[in-house]
């Protein structure tokens, strides 16, 4: 009988020993959680979220704003801004305020800029709400025109491009964009 009553005692502590373990995993994975949260490092995304590079151009293309503008290569302004973003993007999300504050002051305002917000219409109607007061807004899928002509894989990815239609910069923040952007305006 003792013995029985010591392998239970040695198999309940065994029990709380692996509990205590348990927790503290999870209050490690939970921390580890916060910090990549927290971290503002995205810049693994510039070489993977689009192929094109500067100088390259991208496909002819047209799309319907939300205002029912139509939007075509051919007749972007010098230094217009071409952004992509998602609502389901976390770093498209941090993003999107100093994107608004940055294209709120180009000089030829909201028609030097085209924000594409790639998702269902349901999901992205609130980012395009954001975006209009400063950007011509396409809600489109993954797959849509502005997507394969810009060859977009990853987001947020944001272009400058030139008058003639070619990229003269590219990044995933609109902060990295505001030399090349005034090079490209004058």
């Amino acid at each position: 009988m003792a013995v029985l009553v010591v392998s239970v005692m040695v198999l309940c502590f065994l029990c709380l020993f692996d509990l205590v373990l348990t927790l503290g995993v999870l209050r490690r994975l939970r921390d580890h959680e916060t910090r990549l949260e927290k971290a503002p490092d995205y810049g693994a995304l510039d070489n993977l979220a689009s192929s094109l590079v500067q100088g390259s151009r991208p496909d002819p293309f047209t799309a319907t704003t939300t205002d029912g503008d139509v939007v075509a290569l051919d007749d972007l302004a010098d230094g217009t801004v071409v952004a992509f973003m998602s609502p389901h993007c976390k770093p498209c999300v941090a993003n999107l305020p100093s994107f608004v504050e940055h294209v709120g002051v180009l000089p030829e305002g909201r028609r030097q800029v085209i924000a594409v917000v790639m998702g269902e219409e349901v999901e992205a109607k609130p980012m395009a709400a954001r975006l209009e007061p400063v950007a011509q807004v396409v809600v489109e899928h993954m797959n849509g025109p502005l997507a394969a002509a810009f060859k977009v894989t990853a987001m947020p990815v944001i272009f400058v491009l030139k008058g003639d239609g070619t990229v003269a910069a590219t990044s995933y923040e609109i902060s990295q964009l505001l030399g090349p952007m005034a090079a490209v305006v004058k």
